[in-house]
């Protein structure tokens, strides 16, 4: 099933789908771990809801995953706010994935993607105008060569979500296959919502 267009609805109704997006995702997730890892919904220290992967025994959390929603880009603050809470986690060889199914605004205006990388790395990857809305993985490698890699596979609306690759730890991932998670979610909107998407 393609990405849809989620501007065409109010934000309450993407804010409702996105809920249960992260619980479907939180399971296929889980499904895919090795035994001494699990993922959970947890609140961030903002207060956000994001999906953190832990490793027994310690219970230390060594990866995220972040599905951006307009009140992330709502605002400057808000939106410097996400952006650095998603570099500092990587920074502190925490890996991440984020999904955003929402296009550039003045505030990034070439994607998240393009935001977060240049603030780790000072670096603006080159990105796409056909293909606007981020999916992207943050491997934290910290070798001797690179601190940090990306796997960007941008989309956009029209477009399968991508699978992409859920570092656990520097060079070792499982694939997650963001495509039936989002399948799997969007047979639970309602119809008279659907009918605005898909219209």
């Amino acid at each position: 099933m393609p990405m849809h267009d989620w501007t065409k609805v109010e934000a309450d109704v993407y804010h409702d789908f996105s809920l249960n997006w992260m619980v479907v995702c939180v399971r296929a997730i889980n499904r895919s771990l090795p035994d001494e890892y699990y993922a959970l919904i947890e609140r961030s220290i903002s207060k956000q809801k994001r999906i953190a992967i832990r490793q027994n025994p310690l219970e230390q959390v060594v990866a995220i995953v972040e599905l951006v929603s307009p009140g992330n880009k709502s605002s400057d603050e808000k939106f410097r706010r996400f952006r650095n809470k998603i570099a500092s986690c990587i920074r502190s060889e925490i890996h991440a994935i984020v999904i955003d199914p929402f296009p550039p605004t003045p505030r990034d205006p070439k994607g998240i993607h393009a935001s977060i990388w240049k603030s780790l790395t000072g670096n603006p990857p080159k990105t796409s105008k056909s293909r606007p809305l981020t999916n992207v993985s943050y491997e934290a490698a910290f070798s001797e060569d690179v601190a940090y890699y990306c796997y960007s596979k941008p989309g956009s609306v029209g477009q399968p979500s991508p699978e992409l690759p859920l570092f656990l730890q520097p060079g070792y991932a499982v694939a997650i296959d963001f495509e039936e998670i989002y399948n799997d979610a969007y047979t639970d909107v309602l119809p008279r919502f659907r009918e605005q998407l898909e219209g």
